[in-house]
């Protein structure tokens, strides 16, 4: 004799809230971005309170001193503990314009490409592949980042010229 059927699994299951379908769709490029984001506050707190003993330390150091700087910039920046203009101060404040520049683009430069790595190894193509399934995100992409390399470089560059953003 066979048993009947249960009831409870013909119910239509609950769904989902839209957001909730998208953080689990990009797996952790939330939590990453919110990091990202709340995390560089605390750092600049820690580069200020500790920037009067910090600065002169790096400068009695000389070259070692900027060696340490950019490696530190690079780091603290690409794994966003210090946001990069609280870097640049510090950087331009003990070394000064002409040494300080250098050191600090070096960083910079070294900021980015830590990010971006970290950036594609723990989230990948998982943001792309949830935007290329909404048509209107795409079309604000494509709107954005689509094109030429020019058109890219140019937004990119404003984008990086706002004071407003976190990671300046």
């Amino acid at each position: 004799m066979t048993e009947p059927a249960n009831d409870a699994s013909k119910e239509p299951q609950p769904t989902r809230h839209p957001i909730w379908r998208f953080f689990r769709r990009t797996g952790p490029a939330a939590p990453v971005a919110i990091i990202a984001t709340a995390l560089p506050l605390l750092g600049a707190g820690a580069v200020a309170a500790f920037a009067t003993h910090l600065a002169p330390w790096l400068a009695d150091h000389g070259a070692l001193g900027v060696m340490i700087f950019v490696i530190g910039f690079a780091v603290a920046g690409g794994f966003a503990l210090v946001p990069t203009y609280a870097n640049s101060i510090l950087g331009g404040w003990t070394f000064k314009f002409p040494i300080g520049f250098p050191a600090v683009m070096i960083g910079l430069g070294g900021a980015a490409l830590i990010g971006y790595l970290v950036s594609y190894r723990i989230i990948g193509h998982r943001v792309s592949r949830v935007i290329h399934e909404h048509p209107r995100w795409q079309v604000v992409r494509d709107a954005l980042i689509g094109g030429s390399r020019l058109k890219v470089i140019s937004i990119v560059t404003l984008i990086r010229l706002s004071p407003m953003l976190p990671f300046e």
